[in-house]
């Protein structure tokens, strides 16, 4: 356990990390580049700065990656609205107002606190909207032909993201286990639609996921490292 905390908080690790992150997108966009035009250049930031924002909430810096994170939450706004994926640009409307809240509530350093039986309905209320969001604007989530077993558990994924942002943006330790799940649940989507041969991309985002979810078992680590300095729980 001593082991894992001091490799996710060195900075080796968050460099290694980052820079492959940032690698891995570049040589992807440039495999799927097609034309200069806006989108292509959005897309390709957005997924960089993705890749900062979460980093920066993993290592506990509130201020810089909530700041960040309503520039990112733009750029996929953006980029969702012109790829048609309706359910993703009100997600991304959610976790822009989040991380608005987060930039004037949490401290330049977040400080880890207990969950609350409040955050808990909060969390069931944003859940059901989350349901809402993906019945009523869901189409282009996923390929048309994807199968029920995948739209299920893509489903699934969604609301628990819906739930992990609330509770990362309150700063609850739960919160990046419900991402590591979350992440998990999202290999097994890419990877089929790899398999399946359904997305292009897809072996683009399974990669990225993987990547998100070191980036999420990392938080776990510092999080709850933090949280016993000060002596909280989950």
């Amino acid at each position: 356990m001593r082991f894992a905390t001091k490799l996710f908080t060195s900075r080796i690790w968050d460099y290694l990390w980052l820079y492959i992150g940032i690698i891995l997108i570049l040589f992807f966009s440039i495999i799927d580049f097609t034309t200069w035009n806006v989108l292509w250049f959005t897309s390709t930031i957005g997924s960089v700065l993705g890749l900062v924002i979460v980093q920066a909430m993993a290592n506990l810096k509130g201020k810089f990656g909530s700041a960040l994170g309503v520039l990112g939450a733009v750029l996929d706004g953006f980029n969702n609205y012109n790829y048609g994926i309706m359910a993703q640009v009100l997600l991304v409307i959610y976790t822009g107002f989040t991380y608005i809240v987060g930039f004037f509530t949490l401290q330049k350093r977040i400080k880890v606190s207990q969950t609350n039986i409040s955050n808990l309905i909060v969390s069931l209320t944003v859940g059901l909207i989350g349901i809402m969001i993906l019945y009523f604007f869901g189409t282009g989530l996923l390929p048309a032909n994807t199968p029920i077993y995948v739209f299920a558990i893509t489903v699934l994924s969604f609301i628990i993201q819906v739930v992990a942002q609330y509770l990362m943006i309150k700063g609850k330790s739960l919160s990046w286990f419900l991402w590591t799940a979350a992440n998990i649940l999202n290999i097994f989507v890419y990877g089929e639609l790899y398999f399946l041969k359904l997305e292009p991309m897809a072996i683009f985002y399974l990669i990225m996921t993987i990547m998100y979810l070191l980036n999420s078992i990392k938080a776990i680590f510092v999080w709850y490292s933090e949280s016993e300095k000060l002596h909280y729980s989950v």
